[in-house]
């Protein structure tokens, strides 16, 4: 390592542990806590890879050294395009809507959202273009989106009821209704069945589902502190203290449970039956309702339509050497290292979606039009007329020019 090495590598270190640090406990929280996330340690794992980013982008103008300039700008692009991917991630996280706005607005969010912004004055934006040099390579990507929009877009829920149970005899109506309560549910409608754009609606809860081992972390790390504090603030409280003893009953029970994972699990779209149908996150650990209230949207037809093919195109594109972070975590599921967490037979379907996706995202920008909702619609209507060469010219042009060009879809 020469000198100049050596100084730019000592000028970002103590930002390097405090990445390497924070790095440690959100992987810690999310293996111990069924993916938990803590959404302070994010905004502060994003702002120190922004200012690794900044601070080398910065070095680079005043160097003169090329190996030196070349392996700062691969540093500075990694922190930068890791960071983006946490910025985005926190964007679209699964929180509740009433939530959501907190954390956008946020101290820690607007930091990094300035931090970014300087990064891109600075020259940054080169980061995150990217381009597919080998042509095969880019028709093969090509060929794996527009195939899971085809095999999605119809909808596979366009079927009549062969009967209407409303209209049947009394004694056959009370029998169904008995027997088939839900399948079978009186008045029901006609297709086109879902949700279509402008049409979503906002539902609100009084409880949430998660998984035990968040169950017992919130429990244990936010309603007990507070209600301790309140019964401090008012001793003797009888019905503070009965709370306080149903919660830390509740905690008993739940630390009690103890669960065997299947030796063949049961593969279903992740996120979508889980919680209606096995009452199981996708790694076997028991869902409890939980007195938290939230909001959410209903969805449409469309976002619904988008994540079936981002989890198809990153399942297919998993272990094929064309995204290094995305085969890792193939990798790693397949292992036995994994243990419940992977399937070494099926390691594809345990793998995690957005941050799969998010990674091909980094690494081929021109997948961000799987969730443009105008491009992806514009997609959609080539594949349903006829027109799937046109999609994938559109496609293997965007990925070779770093880019996708909604132009080119009309």
């Amino acid at each position: 390592m020469n000198a100049l090495e050596g100084r730019w590598r000592s000028s970002i270190r103590d930002l390097q542990d405090r990445e390497a640090e924070l790095e440690q406990q959100a992987r810690a929280l999310a293996a111990d806590y069924a993916g938990l996330a803590d959404i302070d340690l994010s905004l502060d794992l994003i702002a120190t890879k922004l200012t690794i980013s900044i601070r080398l982008v910065d070095l680079v103008s005043r160097s003169r050294d090329p190996e030196a300039v070349a392996e700062m700008g691969k540093t500075a692009r990694t922190a930068a395009l890791e960071a983006v991917h946490l910025l985005e991630g926190l964007g679209a996280s699964n929180v509740s809507l009433d939530q959501k706005e907190l954390v956008l607005e946020s101290e820690g969010y607007e930091e990094a959202l300035q931090l970014f912004q300087q990064l891109l004055l600075l020259g940054g934006g080169s980061f995150f273009e990217s381009e597919v040099d080998d042509r095969r390579q880019a028709a093969r990507i090509s060929e794996v989106i527009v195939s899971a929009i085809a095999k999605h877009v119809r909808p596979d829920d366009g079927y009549r009821p062969v009967f209407h149970t409303e209209r049947l005899p009394t004694a056959i109506r009370r029998l169904v209704n008995i027997f088939f309560p839900v399948l079978a549910a009186e008045g029901q409608g006609e297709p086109p069945y879902g949700i279509e754009e402008g049409e979503q609606v906002i539902y609100s809860s009084e409880r949430i589902k998660m998984p035990l081992s968040q169950a017992i972390h919130y429990y244990e790390q936010e309603v007990l502190p507070l209600l301790d504090a309140r019964l401090r603030e008012s001793p003797g409280d009888p019905a503070l203290q009965r709370e306080i003893d149903a919660i830390e009953r509740k905690l008993r029970e739940y630390r009690q449970l103890r669960f065997v994972p299947r030796s063949t699990p049961v593969l279903l779209t992740q996120g979508f039956y889980t919680e209606s149908i096995c009452e199981y996150t996708s790694d076997g650990e028991l869902l409890v309702a939980v007195a938290l209230p939230v909001q959410y949207s209903s969805g449409t037809n469309l976002e619904r339509l988008q994540e079936l093919v981002e989890a198809e195109v990153t399942r297919k594109l998993a272990g094929k050497g064309l995204c290094p972070e995305l085969d890792e975590q193939y990798r790693e599921l397949k292992s036995l290292r994994s243990g419940t967490r992977g399937s070494s037979r099926l390691p594809s379907f345990k793998l995690d979606v957005p941050s799969g996706f998010g990674a091909l995202k980094r690494r081929f920008p021109a997948m961000r039009c799987i969730e443009s909702k105008s491009d992806f619609k514009r997609l959609i209507a080539l594949v349903e007329g006829g027109k799937r060469g046109d999609a994938l010219t559109f496609l293997n042009r965007s990925l070779s020019a770093g880019a996708a060009s909604p132009k080119e879809l009309r």
